[in-house]
């Protein structure tokens, strides 16, 4: 997730366990016009741009990424700004996708952060999923 990476204990859910439609990747502020550079350059293209928060572009085959940036912390996480105010991202963990080991956001981290917008069917999902695997009581949202 960020430069200097304490990668912690977490575990994966250990499978795909449903399509998606995008990767959702956390990067430092200051890499950001050189990830943007390297997605244009591929021939992707900004189809969503919510800065300060995050930027969403689309590859010619449909292939989607966002980009959110974060400004670095002391703790080896990053703090994201929300219309306004901000979101603390904590230290990655080492999780996988496709056997590849990738730092994530913790499992905990994933489940809080699914607030302040209408849930969807795939956001409960997602949350039991992650809740069963590692244990995580389920905020009242999603009981």
């Amino acid at each position: 997730m960020l430069g200097r990476r304490r990668l912690g204990s977490g575990l994966p859910v250990g499978e795909q366990t449903r399509p998606h439609g995008d990767l959702d990747l956390v990067l430092p502020r200051p890499d950001l016009p050189v990830a943007l550079e390297l997605l244009t350059g591929l021939g992707y293209q900004v189809i969503r741009d919510l800065m300060p928060t995050a930027i969403a572009l689309r590859s010619p085959d449909g292939i989607e990424v966002d980009l959110h940036p974060v400004d670095p912390t002391a703790d080896g996480g990053g703090d994201q700004l929300l219309d306004g105010t901000a979101w603390h991202y904590g230290p990655a963990v080492l999780g996988s996708i496709g056997g590849r080991p990738v730092p994530c956001v913790p499992a905990a981290e994933q489940i809080a952060m699914r607030h302040g917008y209408p849930l969807r069917d795939l956001d409960h999902h997602d949350v039991r999923r992650l809740a069963a695997r590692f244990a995580i009581e389920l905020p009242d949202a999603f009981s």
